[in-house]
């Protein structure tokens, strides 16, 4: 720098140091940067150009506004699986405790991605590139985790599999040191989905539980991987963990600053129970699947649907308390309240409209119940035939 600018004064050189040494920059920025000094220089000018200016940011595109027409003539962008579970650029949040198997779930969900398979019952729209930055396991390792699964896969998959599945064995990746070589690297395989896990391995000296840190390492190097080149198909997947303790938060258990909370666009949280695994979703577009009830099987490392009743006991709680005189529907809601306080696990203010309707059907379908009338008209009652034994 001294001698590319030999009039400049020790804060103007300190300026250029910073700004070429700029970690966010990237290699194109930086070399045009470099070229331009080198310039300077060649003309023998003591103050070549003006270096307030040099490093300014170019000048940004207005705001767009739409008109209520406008937004009516957007074709929805068709999702990937799902309804908008993961979609076109995408943000999403896979997290648990330790050992939950969160991991293994994303694996699973991202090589039914590579090879256009099904995922808890919902098909892949497609066959998707996958990159999977993996910083827990050693490449010498990693052949554990699929050798068990991959011959769960039909052959045509597996060869899909093979070519659109890519991972990394196990290394120090910073997103902020090395955002020019993840950026090349997308580029390079230009993959439909990137996976960073665990999430917090990758953010070497960020403040996971400070929101301003975590704010600036979203907006300065994490959101621009998925918004690149006016946006691209990325969906961007991040593996995270839950609270310690958090086993009744839901989804206000992901663990560090609220920040990362209001981010994702999509949801997936993987919760241990009674030895297997619950699966819960929220989503920002579209309305989240049905809770899922799973449990892994040891020999093909696949986590396949249960067909458990979780709430089966909790229903027979609500049965017992139904008498022989009808009630509305707002009386049967008042009992499912009480009847949930006892409940392990069961957090009945996070139901949907869909989830009360769905648990209201099944009271109903008892032996012992029975209803008259519709919809928001329907009463409960128990059936004279079991009203000595209720």
């Amino acid at each position: 720098v001294a001698y590319i600018g030999p009039g400049w004064d020790d804060e103007e050189r300190m300026r250029v140091i910073l700004a070429t040494n700029n970690s966010i920059m990237t290699e194109e920025r930086r070399a045009e940067t470099i070229q331009q000094l080198s310039d300077a220089s060649n003309a023998n000018n003591d103050d070549p150009f003006n270096i307030t200016n040099l490093f300014d940011e170019p000048p940004s595109e207005p705001i767009k506004l739409f008109t209520i027409g406008q937004i009516e003539a957007i074709e929805t962008e068709a999702a990937y699986l799902g309804d908008a579970l993961l979609h076109p650029g995408g943000k999403v949040v896979v997290f648990g405790p330790p050992k939950s198997g969160k991991s293994q779930m994303a694996i699973q969900l991202l090589l039914n991605a590579a090879c256009g398979g099904e995922w808890m019952s919902m098909p892949f729209d497609r066959a998707h590139k996958v990159i999977y930055c993996n910083a827990e396991i050693r490449a010498a390792y990693l052949h554990d985790r699929f050798e068990a699964i991959l011959p769960t896969f039909d052959s045509h998959q597996q060869e899909m599999i093979r070519k659109n599945f890519l991972i990394t064995g196990r290394g120090d990746i910073s997103l902020k040191r090395d955002k020019a070589r993840i950026t090349e690297m997308l580029e390079e395989h230009k993959p439909t989905f990137l996976v960073l896990d665990p999430l917090t391995q990758f953010m070497e000296g960020i403040d996971e539980n400070n929101n301003s840190e975590m704010s600036d390492l979203f907006t300065e190097v994490i959101n621009p991987l998925v918004e690149a080149d006016g946006g691209r198909e990325l969906c961007l997947v991040l593996v995270h963990h839950s609270k310690k303790g958090a086993n009744n938060m839901g989804f206000d258990g992901l663990r560090g600053a609220s920040y990362l909370r209001g981010w994702y666009d999509s949801g997936i949280e993987v919760r241990p129970k009674t030895g297997n695994v619950e699966l819960r979703f929220e989503t920002r577009n579209g309305p989240p699947p049905n809770d899922q009830y799973v449990k892994m099987n040891p020999d093909t490392m696949r986590f396949e649907h249960l067909e458990v009743d979780l709430w089966a006991d909790f229903r027979d709680q609500v049965r017992r308390c139904i008498g022989p005189e009808w009630i509305t529907i707002d009386d049967l809601k008042d009992i499912m309240y009480d009847c949930a306080d006892g409940v392990v696990g069961l957090d009945i203010d996070t139901w949907n409209d869909e989830k009360w309707k769905r648990q209201r059907r099944k009271i109903a379908d008892l032996e012992q119940v029975e209803t008259i009338g519709k919809t928001s008209a329907t009463k409960y009652r128990i059936k004279e035939e079991f009203r000595d034994s209720s």
